[in-house]
């Protein structure tokens, strides 16, 4: 299949991989929800971006998730989408842990401080997850 950016590519492949998983956002939606609420923000925001990072940013927005979430590797997606979207996907899974503070440990947040793209990925998502809090509070 053909795409015109690599952001169009990397939805297409990361809706695909989640819907594969029968994955559920809060238990009420397809994972894809997540997905479209993180890259609505990555659009909305890309401006803050250099021109030639926005396409790269959007796309990591898209596949943020696959590794931790999606049973892939990052060779999958580095095989599919590119060296610079894979970089961004692993640089936004968390580590292994029994706990939220074991799998958001310093070595997590000192990946994804390696590039401006990851900490604007992770912003969206961010702001994604704080936006569904406030709609869907119980």
């Amino acid at each position: 299949m053909e795409y015109s950016t690599l952001a169009e590519h990397a939805e297409h492949y990361a809706k695909e991989k989640h819907r594969a998983t029968a994955q559920m956002y809060d238990g009420k939606h397809p994972y894809e929800y997540h997905l479209s609420m993180v890259a609505a923000r990555a659009v909305k925001w890309a401006h803050l971006l250099p021109l030639d990072e926005r396409d790269l940013a959007l796309a990591i927005a898209w596949v943020h998730d696959l590794i931790e979430d999606a049973r892939l590797t990052y060779n999958d997606i580095r095989a599919e989408l590119g060296d610079a979207v894979a970089d961004g996907a692993y640089a936004l899974t968390q580590e292994k842990g029994r706990s939220r503070a074991e799998r958001e440990c310093p070595r997590y947040f000192a990946g994804i401080r390696k590039s401006r793209v990851y900490i604007f990925a992770k912003l969206c998502d961010r702001g994604a997850n704080i936006q569904y809090g406030v709609e869907n509070p119980n």
